[in-house]
């Protein structure tokens, strides 16, 4: 049986959790704002109001699944290489 706290409901999943310098995990609103931390690629296109075509065409073009945590510099790097790449080639982005 799980516990409740004192209003009745169940301790957060992340509850006591620490991240592997001790410290507890910072939310996703501390997250975005660095740009040394690493969020899912979904995270960074929503914030950066990337539109889902070009969003599923980067993770295709850089090999990215799903839940794939990067850097908002590399993702921007990446949105922005695929938008200045020639259409209709085999060129990769790198």
């Amino acid at each position: 049986m799980s516990k409740k706290d004192e209003n009745g409901a169940a301790p957060s999943p992340d509850a006591g959790r620490k991240e592997g310098n001790g410290n507890p995990p910072q939310n996703n609103a501390a997250q975005q704002h660095g740009c040394g931390m690493f969020l899912a690629v979904e995270e960074h296109a929503a914030a950066l109001g990337i539109s889902s075509p070009i969003f599923a065409a980067v993770k295709v073009a850089k090999g990215w699944n799903a839940g794939k945590k990067v850097e908002r510099t590399e993702f921007k790097k990446a949105v922005d290489g695929f938008l200045k790449a020639p259409t209709g080639g085999n060129n990769a982005v790198t």
